[in-house]
């Protein structure tokens, strides 16, 4: 084999692919994801035919520097790799023959079907021979290669038992392929494109990996993203700009140590997955709408490394569970992506359907990491538990601890409501749940345990790229958008004063003053037999101020359709009773809904359209005298006698 091969037959070759690549993007658009996964091989190939070619023009003594079973195998090489482009190319001919000028008339008319085995062969293929020359080039003058490189020239010459007919083959239950890496006939699933490529290259994986990775590293079969170019590397580790999202830095540190562990036992793999003397960064993607948010995380191996890797995984805000002691400079995480796999649904024709979901009960990622401080250790904590901005209100107990934040919806109102974010603990493992309230929320607040339920609240769910499919994913499956979901909680506080703060950060006028249980609350209205008196029995009763106005609410049991009730409570004119646990508030107007306005402390929302505009007197019964009394002295700003 003489130089002139490089010179002349390199460059021909990378000019033969990029002819066929264009090709095939004229009439991909539409194509089925076999086809345009072709493409991308295709792409591939020529860019790595086009990086030997000017390696070959400026260096006159490429080949000069092989010795002669390296020029045989190189050789090898590219005929193969021109046999296989040749069959592409025979099959864009044919393929022409259906053009239509629409796309999806183009593959209906061409019958995917019959033409998706030979597709898949030659995407194959194109795979091996990327990585076969990128092999044999890179082990020219590296003598420890000499045992891939006689891998490689066995796997060539059995290339040529591929079985797979060039013709247009029937559709089959199965596929059968000779792997050029694994002698052998394997039987494949012919529903499963994806399949067909495992183990024709998989051999030719791990030896590309063995070479590329002389330092332990992060596995490809395990990690969401990888990549070897030191562009690729930098570019992924930088926040995106884009019109729909903005993206910033909010953590940045070096570590010792990154590992990758096996869930769900958080043991090390075997072999252990590790990155040394590595950087990791959080990066924050924010929508208009703070639910919609979403971060990642990216390891970039030492820059010192010739190709530096990244390792980027994506991470919610909520249910990323850490475990680190105290004062500890290292730490294990772990958390649930998209990827999920379920198969639990069915179409209604009893056709299962398949999805990939996020599943923050069953994480699915586990990670450990050795900074070089505890310092350090602490505030990556903080940047996965908490927001990336001030709080407007906060609360630390021994039962709990959590943060208030202001958010702002992306409409032209540009409503306002409250990210609530709440700490909580499992065994040794520590996590944060995020909420969102907006104005008219329900919840019930028990004060004799000084914690509030919320029956209706929202939070984030994340949604992949295959969702209730009646197929399994052809490529991979990736993180997609955020959706709003509704669930219920309970937060608990220590004590009283804590949990009446908390609910007054969720209103920006109003202050809680006063919440018990009563015995019984009823509206009574007048009606042609007299005083007509409503069936309702014991509630919640709160008493909110804003400056020296008052608003009492108050919240019956689930089973009234309109549970809140609210109105205006006058200091003066409270009918006491000789009851020492009964007041009577005079006839006003209040309001009823099955929500609370938590800006105006209004009942909202009313299921019961004649629940408006009504006015009656409301005798309320409290359990014991020390809480009408409390309630009393609120409303008329006396101070409460010692002995209460």
């Amino acid at each position: 084999m003489h130089s002139s091969l490089g010179i002349v037959e390199i460059p021909a070759l990378a000019k033969v692919t990029w002819d066929l690549y264009n090709q095939c993007q004229i009439i991909a658009k539409d194509a089925p994801a076999g086809f345009q996964r072709l493409v991308t091989e295709l792409g591939s190939l020529q860019g790595t035919l086009r990086t030997f070619a000017d390696d070959v023009n400026s260096n006159a003594f490429f080949f000069e520097k092989m010795d002669q079973d390296h020029k045989q195998t190189f050789e090898r090489s590219l005929g193969a790799c021109l046999g296989t482009l040749q069959r592409l190319k025979e099959l864009l001919v044919r393929l022409k023959g259906f053009e239509t000028g629409d796309g999806k008339g183009f593959w209906q008319k061409i019958k995917w079907a019959t033409q998706r085995i030979q597709i898949e062969d030659i995407r194959s293929k194109i795979m091996v021979h990327t990585c076969n020359l990128s092999l044999c080039i890179s082990s020219i003058g590296n003598a420890s290669l000499v045992r891939l490189e006689k891998t490689m020239v066995l796997a060539m010459e059995e290339d040529e038992q591929i079985v797979l007919s060039t013709e247009a083959s029937p559709v089959r239950d199965t596929d059968s392929v000779v792997s050029p890496m694994s002698p052998g006939v394997v039987e494949l699933p012919a529903n499963n494109e994806e399949e067909c490529e495992i183990d024709m290259i998989q051999e030719v994986r791990d030896r590309m990996s063995e070479l590329a990775n002389n330092r332990s590293s992060v596995g490809s079969s395990k990690v969401k993203h990888t990549s070897t170019s030191s562009k690729s590397a930098v570019w992924q580790r930088e926040p995106v700009d884009a019109p729909e999202f903005t993206e910033s830095v909010i953590f940045k540190s070096s570590v010792g140590m990154f590992e990758q562990l096996k869930m769900p036992t958080m043991k090390s793999m075997n072999p252990p997955v590790v990155v040394k003397s590595c950087e990791v960064r959080i990066l924050e993607r924010s929508f208009g709408e703070a639910w919609r948010s979403i971060r990642r995380m990216v390891i970039t191996s030492s820059a010192a490394e010739k190709s530096p890797r990244t390792t980027e995984l994506s991470m919610p805000f909520s249910g990323v569970q850490i475990n680190r002691g105290n004062m500890s400079r290292q730490l294990v995480l772990q958390w649930s992506d998209t990827c999920q796999a379920r198969s639990d649904k069915t179409d209604g024709n009893y056709n299962t359907l398949y999805s990939y979901v996020y599943d923050d009960t069953a994480p699915n990622i586990g990670v450990g990491l050795q900074f070089h401080s505890h310092q350090e250790a602490e505030e990556f904590e903080k940047a996965v538990l908490e927001l990336n901005f001030r709080p407007d209100f906060s609360w630390t107990q021994s039962s709990g601890s959590g943060l208030i934040y202001n958010a702002v919806g992306a409409g032209t109102e540009h409503k306002q409501y409250k990210a609530v974010l709440v700490f909580r603990t499992h065994a040794s493992w520590r996590y944060s749940d995020l909420y969102y309230i907006y104005r008219d929320a329900d919840y019930t607040y028990d004060h004799s345990s000084s914690s509030i339920h919320f029956p209706r609240i929202y939070c984030t769910d994340y949604i992949s790229t295959h969702v209730d499919q009646l197929y399994h994913p052809e490529i991979p499956v990736t993180f997609s958008h955020c959706d709003k979901k509704i669930s219920q909680t309970t937060i608990e506080f220590g004590n009283d004063f804590v949990a009446r703060s908390f609910l007054s950060s969720l209103s920006p006028l109003y202050e809680l003053l006063y919440s018990r249980r009563i015995q019984s609350l009823s509206t009574k209205s007048t009606s042609v037999f007299g005083f007509q008196m409503s069936g309702k029995r014991s509630a919640d009763i709160q008493l909110w101020r804003r400056g020296t106005d008052f608003q009492l609410a108050a919240r019956w049991d689930d089973s009234v359709p309109d549970k809140w009730l609210t109105m205006a409570v006058p200091s003066e004119f409270i009918d006491c009773s000789k009851e020492n646990t009964r007041v009577t508030l005079p006839r006003l107007p209040y309001l009823r809904g099955m929500t609370l306005d938590m800006m105006n402390v209004m009942a909202r929302s009313p299921k019961i359209s004649n629940a408006k505009n009504k006015e009656g007197a409301m005798p309320i019964s409290f359990q014991t005298s020390k809480d009408r009394d409390e309630f009393l002295a609120l409303l008329q700003g006396q101070q409460l006698p010692k002995f209460l």
